[in-house]
């Protein structure tokens, strides 16, 4: 044990001085805090005491609102307290700690005291976001202009400058700082996402995609991204692509609320789909992932139907009788439990199923074909045989007509001998 935890110090010892300082800060500048995270929590193990690392690591932790960490290095580095980048630091944990004046009096300070160096830069950087979480929008948007007026490299301000032309429907200027923002994040997702939204409203797919295709491949477990896919998907008429999107979505996110939308209108068409092609074991498939968004009566009305195509009538009547208690008038579930009954040989209940829902569908030709089926088996040809003229006269699909057609000429050659 002793020997393997040496091996591991010292492969840390190699990897914090192979990234070192300017790697952290190369990271910090590219808002790509999750990498800097590792490093620093290697710096942890370590126990550095050296004073760019301590600082480069508190803005890492005060990012990623790890703020125990974050003061635990601040106490460390107490003796620093009058440099600038100690002020910004407590300046930034007063705004997270909204303590809004203060912050700001501090960031004054600096930025008249550093005026377009980097610090007094950074200084009005952090007002932005101060202004922001105030909800003085436009105020931020001025200080970013003069950010990037005086170093256009500065991601943050392009960042926050996006967001608000996007908030005033500007989609074109928004466009512009959004693509800046992804030259200099690398790893940032919302600039990305953002770009998505706006190419997916305008109907740009292809542009669309390439955003949403790159927040994807930073991370491909963003419930947004998945959501997103999921609809640029089903502009493209994918709909069986979109719906893996949205379920991956409500798999990891069950609030999702748009997969939770989607899901349930596209699962009823998906289930459709299968039962009409004939794939009865993929309908099941799909009506059991469908459980936690599509209405109970419809799921038993759908997979009454699927069981009863398997043969497998008790099931089949089971969910449709169910189906029943909920909607007894419905017209497409008297008549698929009527078939069931048909097939158990319970010929009172089969014939009684399939008057009520001629009843209630009188123009559809099925109805009466099933109907006239059941009294074939009846033995009372003659009304079997009205039953399936009606049929013939309603059904529109040509291979039910003609299935019709040939058992009216079987009931009516019977009915000459």
């Amino acid at each position: 044990m002793a020997k393997w935890i040496t091996v591991l110090v010292a492969n840390l010892a190699i990897s914090t001085a192979t990234f070192g300082l300017s790697a952290v800060r190369q990271l910090l500048v590219e808002n790509r805090l999750d990498d800097a995270l590792g490093i620093c929590r290697q710096y942890e193990v370590l126990k550095t005491n050296d004073r760019d690392n301590l600082f480069s690591c508190a803005w890492v932790y005060y990012r990623l609102d790890k703020t125990e960490a974050a003061e635990k290095l601040m106490s460390q580095l107490r003796s620093a307290y009058s440099t600038p980048e100690y002020q910004l630091l407590t300046a930034y944990r007063l705004l997270k700690k909204k303590e809004f004046d203060q912050a700001k009096k501090i960031l004054d300070l600096l930025e008249t005291e550093h005026k377009k160096a980097p610090v007094g830069i950074t200084a009005q950087e952090l007002k932005g976001e101060l202004f922001e979480l105030k909800g003085q929008l436009e105020t931020a948007a001025f200080l970013y202009k003069q950010i990037i007026n005086d170093d256009p490299k500065r991601g943050r301000a392009h960042w926050g400058l996006g967001r608000n032309y996007l908030a005033k429907g500007e989609n074109q200027r928004a466009i512009e700082h959004f693509e800046q923002a992804t030259r200099l994040w690398p790893k940032h997702i919302g600039s990305r996402f953002n770009l998505g939204v706006i190419y997916l409203g305008t109907e740009d797919l292809k542009q669309s995609a390439r955003w949403f295709t790159e927040c994807y491949r930073i991370d491909k477990g963003d419930p947004s991204v998945l959501e997103y896919l999921g609809l640029l998907f089903e502009k493209k008429g994918m709909t069986k692509e979109a719906v893996k999107y949205w379920q991956r979505a409500y798999d990891i996110k069950v609030e999702s609320a748009v997969a939770k939308e989607k899901l349930a209108k596209h699962y009823s068409d998906i289930i459709d789909e299968a039962i009409a092609q004939e794939q009865y074991d993929k309908a099941l498939a799909y009506l059991e992932a469908a459980r936690d968004f599509v209405e109970q009566p419809k799921l038993l009305l759908r997979r009454g139907m699927i069981y009863r195509r398997l043969q497998d009538y008790e099931k089949a009547a089971g969910d449709l009788l169910a189906f029943l208690n909920s909607q007894p008038r419905n017209p497409t579930a008297l008549r698929e439990v009527g078939v069931c009954y048909l097939n158990l040989r319970l010929l009172n209940q089969a014939s009684e199923s399939f008057s009520k829902a001629i009843a209630e569908e009188p123009q559809n030709g099925i109805n009466h074909a099933w109907m006239a089926f059941l009294l074939e088996g009846k033995g009372d040809l003659s009304r079997a045989r009205e039953e399936w003229k009606r049929a013939i006269e309603l059904l529109k699909d040509p291979a039910e007509l003609e299935k019709a057609t040939r058992r009216l000429a079987i009931v009516e050659r019977k009915l000459k001998k």
